[in-house]
């Protein structure tokens, strides 16, 4: 390794590892962690067992589109996620020395930000080569070369635009995600706080959430299809995210109160906050994406998370309306599970969720500039 490759370990490579080292974390746990086959009354795991789950999920995911996709759409993210944390630091004044690299003939310094880039995806492409494995094994070479290709492109255009933000250090470097109305960090300091302030609560809740979401749906087959108690099970997951509904607003009324202030549109505003709801049931999309086609279907799929959206962006608009107590705020969440709970006795879950939906959006709307 030469001595410009070790001053970007140390200066860029692990901090962001540190940085993400529990997000990090909690997914090897949940993929390579909780893994067991239950036989009679005894739990049986191990490196065998790993091996053959490890196998059939990589078998899924080549062999239905839609998870291939969103696959592919994570390590994306994933791939913005780097972006981000290494053009942060370049504009940092910390970083500054960094711009030595200039003084390099260009394709030595993209030689040096791929390696960069590559170093960062180390996880993705650890596992990319499984799969690669896979896909020769059964013979399907084409998906096992798109796998490579793909995280070669994504990381060969991550160091363009690092070489970018290095030569023009007065610009911005180009977005590969579309910006939103308003200051798109908004939710962020949300994510963060949940990150940094409650990641036990989080990774509980979540563990909670997705655990009962796989393990009820697994029990489906196409000769007994009844959604009724998965749908029950999954929304009392979703209504313990009411904490962190409830916790969002604590900090925005102590903290960012000068969100209020700016030149934002109400429509924007509430974008925002759908948005933040979106990234917090990233996990339950994953999960969800896991048992599409079988033995869930994708339109019951889409329910499922309808149902769970709009239920926590009607959440957070109530809490516009009164300064409730946790007491208060939870009696409420009660009524509403009360009233999910004949919806999907009923087989009305589609028609209230979008009520809901539009309820949030109204509410949101009538209340907001009133509180």
């Amino acid at each position: 390794m030469t001595p410009t490759s070790r001053i970007l370990l140390k200066s860029l490579v692990k901090p962001f590892y540190r940085q993400n080292a529990g997000q990090l974390i909690f997914i090897f746990i949940l993929f390579f962690g909780a893994v067991g086959e239950l036989e009679g009354t005894q739990i049986h795991t191990g490196p065998l067992y790993q091996f053959h789950y490890q196998y059939a999920l990589i078998l899924g995911m080549l062999s239905s589109r839609t998870l291939f996709g969103l696959v592919l759409l994570a390590w994306f993210l994933y791939g913005e996620k780097c972006a981000q944390f290494v053009l942060s630091a370049l504009r940092q004044p910390d970083h500054s020395f960094l711009n030595i690299l200039n003084r390099l003939p260009p394709p030595a310094t993209f030689r040096l930000l791929f390696q960069l880039q590559l170093l960062l995806f180390l996880p993705i492409g650890l596992y990319s080569l499984a799969i690669l494995g896979v896909a020769v094994y059964k013979g399907w070479i084409l998906s096992g070369l798109l796998v490579i290709g793909y995280l070669f492109a994504v990381c060969l255009l991550a160091a363009a635009r690092y070489q970018y933000q290095l030569q023009h250090p007065g610009r911005t470097a180009w977005r590969l995600l579309p910006s939103l109305p308003g200051p798109i960090s908004w939710w962020k300091f949300f994510i963060r706080y949940l990150f940094r302030e409650h990641r036990l609560l989080l990774t509980g809740i979540k563990i909670v959430s997705c655990g009962v979401l796989y393990l009820s749906v697994k029990t489906l087959s196409e000769d007994n299809y009844d959604l009724r108690m998965p749908s029950l099970l999954y929304n009392i997951g979703i209504f313990g995210h009411s904490i962190l509904v409830y916790k969002f607003r604590e900090l925005e009324e102590k903290n960012l109160l000068f969100y209020r202030g700016l030149p934002i549109s109400l429509p924007a505003r509430f974008l925002q906050y759908g948005l933040l709801y979106g990234v917090l049931l990233i996990p339950e999309m994953v999960t969800l994406a896991l048992l599409i086609p079988k033995p869930l279907h994708i339109e019951d799929a889409f329910l499922l998370l309808l149902s769970g959206y709009s239920l926590l962006v009607l959440l957070n608009s109530l809490l516009f309306i009164a300064p409730f107590t946790i007491k208060r705020f939870l009696k409420i969440v009660l009524i509403l599970f009360l009233l999910l709970y004949f919806a999907v006795l009923a087989g009305f879950l589609g028609w209230l969720s979008i009520f809901i939906l539009a309820g949030a959006l109204a509410l949101f709307g009538w209340r907001y500039y009133r509180y």
